[in-house]
């Protein structure tokens, strides 16, 4: 099934890429994870984040093919407020996204941009922390499903996706977990 999408994915890529406004994103922003565990989120509180990523835009005037790479690092505790530079205990996740969108407005100024696709998570690294939280407990490859909007000012895009977890985080728990990611890049 995976090798399917891959190679589904690779031809969209050749097909799509073959056409102009084709170009690469770098980009960095905040990432919010939201999760039912209640032994990490307590209600009304998010676990902060941070990342950053290169994602291509490869399509015509309108459609494009938004494949990417991204890694994040994510505090494995919730807090009240936004807070990803505390010394809270993280995990680093790389997220893969692919995402099939289309610019609702498209001119040399200002594009509008609708996303939908999928993402695959690796859990690539856990901090030490009290929780007991490591490889044993937390699944090292999860699903969601991944929606998104964005405006370009010219070269400058601000990206904003929702990640909805398809699987289980937590290992044997049921427990998944979602996603708020807002980016600011630059298109080239």
């Amino acid at each position: 099934m995976i090798n399917r999408f891959i190679l589904i994915g690779m031809f969209g890529l050749i097909s799509l890429g073959s056409y102009s406004q084709s170009g690469v994103v770098a980009s960095v922003g905040l990432s919010m994870a939201f999760s039912d565990n209640p032994l990490v989120n307590k209600p009304n509180e998010l676990m902060s984040g941070m990342h950053a990523s290169l994602t291509g835009r490869l399509g015509t005037n309108n459609l494009f093919l938004r494949p990417g790479i991204e890694l994040h690092k994510v505090k494995l505790l919730s807090k009240e407020m936004l807070d990803p530079f505390s010394n809270l205990p993280a995990a680093y996740f790389l997220k893969i996204p692919l995402q099939l969108g289309y610019k609702l407005i498209n001119t040399d100024a200002f594009k509008f941009r609708l996303m939908a696709g999928g993402q695959f998570t690796y859990t690539a690294f856990i901090e030490d922390n009290e929780l007991g939280l490591d490889h044993n407990s937390i699944n090292d490859v999860s699903f969601g499903a991944l929606i998104g909007a964005g405006l370009d000012f010219g070269p400058l895009a601000i990206d904003v996706n929702f990640e909805k977890g398809l699987t289980e985080l937590y290992h044997d728990t049921n427990y998944k977990t979602d996603y708020i990611v807002v980016s600011l890049g630059f298109f080239f």
